[in-house]
């Protein structure tokens, strides 16, 4: 009995130990993170760079989002500013209606204004996103487009040219009654904001803004307390109909994260629920990392690549310009076609965007240079309004810019060597080998872009300049100048 016993202690003792060996050999996915337990009503949280959801809760149920709405009136004054419409110091005037809704304690924000007074956009916006301003949203909306219903008209276009299917009444969320978001649409519309107009950040960012000799404090409590790593956003709200809701934005580590709860019970259930989703969010992401390059059911999977038709010549390095994110989704599938000058001004702005990794907003706001929106006639573009503005695209005379009108091959030589200049490269001093081009207004555009091997020749030593260019090549020149210039 003694022997036995000995024996199925043993015997136990390795089964213990080879229990253990095998349980720590497991994948990490058998220890995935927990799902986290919601109160509100509806809820989702996205990865920022696809857009796909680790969690969901009744996401496509419409509901009033009551401040939340003021993100779309934001995204349309930060267009504004990008088309150099209006800028953060830009005075606007307070009208009756703005100074009345100020100083009525029914409504949030407070700002106590007085009808006539002269306010910078930037402070409008910081009262905004701190104290949730209502005044301060009718101000600018009124500003913009001249009476608030005009206003609304321009976010449900806004919202329907961007893929939402979300409804406004207003442009600061107090009517509940025609104001209906997803959750899943506020979610993407807090990406696009961020994506289009980063700059959103530094005002959604702010913990309090002082004015009129009073502190208002963030109604983000994640922000305020503290108590999340790397929350720098975004808005809340909060009415009867819609309950308290809260579009909450963070990054770690390089990644980015959007939550948005709708109809929870309190401002600290809809941050604690906020809170949740977001670190359930960067767990899966942790988790999907680290898993062997596995992918985690709860991580999004990665988008496939675009399939376009190109040249068998020309595949390779298309294929490298779509990895690098440089092909703009405007550009037709069919590269072997031409290529419009409002899509060159597209590609090249996103070219400079990739290199510099910065918004061309930004890019342009640290060079003191803002676009002129009546520069012309026959399109209002942002894109085409940055390129004009930092000298890399003009016009075709008379005030037109014919958007739609054939990029030729040398003013694709043109641009790719002016977006050079504009990022720091010296261009100046290089001298090309084309014969064809002695005399003619590109000449002292090629030299550098030659040089650097983004442009080639016809052959024979000519470069064909008046000659049509296709989509690839455009494509092409801009994945070689970001080579070069990465």
């Amino acid at each position: 009995m003694k022997t036995a016993s000995v024996r199925f202690k043993r015997t136990l003792s390795v089964l213990i130990i080879l229990i253990i060996a095998v349980s720590s050999a497991l994948p990490s996915a058998l220890a995935a993170p927990a799902e986290p337990q919601i109160n509100a009503s509806c809820a989702i949280v996205i990865d920022f760079d696809t857009g796909g959801s680790y969690y969901e809760k009744n996401a496509d149920t419409a509901r009033p989002t009551a401040s939340m709405t003021k993100v779309m009136s934001a995204y349309i004054v930060f267009e504004e500013m990008a088309a150099g419409r209006l800028s953060p110091d830009t005075l606007i005037t307070i009208s009756k209606r703005a100074a009345e809704v100020s100083k009525d304690t029914t409504y949030s924000g407070y700002e106590l204004f007085s009808e006539g007074d002269k306010i910078k956009a930037d402070t409008l916006l910081k009262l905004v996103f701190t104290a949730s301003g209502n005044a301060s949203m009718i101000a600018l909306a009124e500003h913009i487009s001249g009476s608030e219903e005009a206003f609304v008209s321009r976010m449900n276009k806004t919202a329907s040219s961007i893929g939402l299917k979300a409804r406004y009444a207003d442009c600061c969320g107090i009517k509940d009654d025609g104001n209906s978001v997803s959750a899943r649409d506020m979610a993407l519309l807090s990406q696009q904001i961020i994506k289009d107009y980063p700059r959103v950040l530094n005002y959604s960012s702010l913990k309090s803004f002082t004015f009129g000799g009073r502190t208002f404090a963030s109604t983000n409590l994640l922000l305020v307390n503290g108590s999340l790593d790397g929350i720098d956003g975004l808005k809340t709200g909060t009415t009867s109909a819609a309950g308290c809701c809260f579009a909450a934005t963070a990054k770690q580590s390089g990644k980015r994260m959007i939550a948005v709860v709708l109809n929870s019970q309190s401002s600290q259930t809809r941050a604690s629920d906020c809170k949740a989703l977001l670190e359930y969010a960067f767990a899966c992401a942790k988790e999907t990392k680290s898993s062997s390059g596995a992918q985690s059911e709860s991580a999004p999977a990665p988008e496939p690549k675009r399939d376009v038709k190109t040249s068998d010549w020309a595949k390779a390095e298309v294929s490298a310009a779509l990895d690098a994110g440089l092909v703009p989704d405007s550009l037709n599938d069919d590269l072997t076609s031409g290529i419009s000058r409002a899509d060159a001004a597209r590609l090249f702005v996103g070219l400079i965007e990739r290199v510099s990794g910065k918004s061309i907003d930004v890019f342009m706001a640290e060079r003191g240079v803002s676009p002129d929106g009546s520069a012309f006639s026959d399109t209002s573009e942002a894109c085409v309004l940055a390129a004009n503005a930092l000298g890399i695209i003009y016009g075709t005379g008379s005030g037109r810019f014919d958007p739609d009108g054939a990029l030729t091959r040398a003013q694709a030589a043109a641009v790719i060597n002016r977006a050079a200049r504009v990022m720091g490269v010296e261009t100046g001093g290089y001298t090309h080998g084309f014969s064809d081009v002695s005399g003619h207004w590109s000449d002292a555009e090629l030299g550098w872009p030659e040089s650097a091997g983004v442009i080639n020749g016809v052959g024979g030593g000519r470069f064909d300049p008046d000659g049509a260019l296709t989509a690839e090549q455009a494509v092409i020149i801009a994945h070689r100048a970001f080579v070069v210039l990465k």
